[in-house]
């Protein structure tokens, strides 16, 4: 056993082979070993602290500055010494390298380079606890620019997009643009059922025109037979030549009625008219999309974005890097961006003071967006630089 272990030992550098005398006392090899250590000139590790308080305290209920000062008295290294807020404040700075913006849970809070940390799940806790640096060495912390920009017309909307697309080397998402090609789909289909609808109706219309007149002829034919009738029962005299033109007169008119009644088809004229309007008022009405479609066009615009995001700059998230521009506002389609886990960090909602857009056109902002553009107390503390940076 011990010719082996001489020869693992030849094999290594001799500058950081520590040789120890198993007979001395365990204080005495551990001051060799801090003397070894001085004298290769090795710096003193970072630890990072699991800042856990032995009793048990309602963390969750407390707001980002409260929390935070609670925290900062956990595990101290001296009396006086208590932990600084980073510039993360409670945001998880694992999650926030990945793209997404998550509140840290208290109880997975660290503390790391005489800073507090506050993780969000265990599996963030565990990969930040192995190498913390890359989740916190610049740009971070940068947020991930997942933002909707909300504003009547000639409010300086898409100016504001593209300056924050600028500001966080973004791309602007126009809507209007990635839904046209389904606006277009759409009236086409509209035009098309339009038309196959109208066809029947006025094939049907101008059969109920031919059989008015049908009716109407036989009436007067009938009046006419009537008079004639009664003059000859009074004089009692057999059928003229008169009356016998009448009733021919009648049956080929009859017979003609029931003639363009059998070819009145998609090609007949008056139905070809009828037609062709009903489509010329289609194509100039206004197309509807469904909020659904538009929840999936940006969410394929997003992933076609993902693909080159990390190209945007070094250390770029992978998610983020958006801004969308002309959204409908309503409460539909910001439900469906919620089913579609497509919510904004970020909604910007420009309004006149003066004479408030929103309310001249009876919208009002979803609830949602009133949450999310209602601050928390503490949150302008999450991103606050109070210290140099790690």
């Amino acid at each position: 056993m011990l010719r082996p272990l001489e020869d693992l030992m030849a094999e290594q550098d001799c500058q950081y082979l520590f040789e120890l005398d198993g007979n001395q006392q365990p204080d005495d090899l551990f001051a060799s070993v801090v003397v070894r250590l001085q004298s290769l000139g090795v710096q003193n590790g970072a630890p990072i602290t699991r800042l856990q308080s032995q009793e048990e305290e309602m963390l969750e209920t407390l707001e980002n500055d409260e929390l935070l000062r609670v925290l900062s008295s956990y595990k101290l290294i001296a009396p006086r010494y208590r932990w600084r807020r980073s510039r993360w404040g409670r945001a998880c700075p694992v999650a926030l390298k990945e793209g997404d913006i998550v509140m840290g849970s208290p109880d997975l809070a660290v503390s790391f380079l005489g800073k507090m940390y506050v993780l969000s799940s265990p599996e963030a806790l565990k990969t930040f606890m192995l190498n913390p640096r890359p989740y916190l060495l610049p740009p971070m912390p940068l947020p991930p620019c997942k933002v909707l920009v909300f504003g009547p017309p000639l409010s300086g909307r898409t100016t504001i997009c593209n300056l924050i697309a600028h500001k966080y080397k973004g791309k602007v998402l126009d809507m209007d643009e990635l839904i046209q090609p389904h606006m277009e789909e759409s009236r086409k289909e509209n035009i098309e059922q339009v038309r196959r609808v109208m066809v029947e109706k006025a094939i049907t219309a101008v059969k109920e025109r031919l059989e008015l007149e049908k009716q109407s002829g036989e009436s007067e034919d009938l009046q006419e037979h009537s008079s004639v009738k009664e003059a000859d029962d009074s004089e009692e005299t057999p059928k003229t030549s008169e009356e016998r033109s009448l009733e021919e007169e009648s049956t080929i008119e009859s017979a003609i009625i029931e003639k363009r009644m059998s070819e009145v088809t998609a090609d007949h004229p008056e139905v070809q008219a009828m037609v062709e309007e009903a489509v010329k008022n289609a194509s100039v009405s206004k197309v509807t999309v469904s909020p659904e479609i538009y929840a999936e066009v940006l969410e394929r615009a997003i992933a076609e974005l993902m693909k080159t995001n990390r190209d945007r700059f070094p250390g770029a998230p992978e998610k983020g890097g958006w801004v969308v521009d002309n959204y409908p506002l309503s409460a539909d389609h910001w439900s469906a961006l919620s089913e579609k886990g497509l919510l904004p960090d970020t909604v910007v909602c420009l309004k006149n003071t003066e004479k408030d857009e929103f309310e001249d056109n009876n919208e009002q902002l979803p609830p949602e967006t009133e949450q999310t553009l209602q601050k928390k107390p503490g949150d302008s503390a999450d991103y606050k630089e109070e210290s140099n940076p790690t």
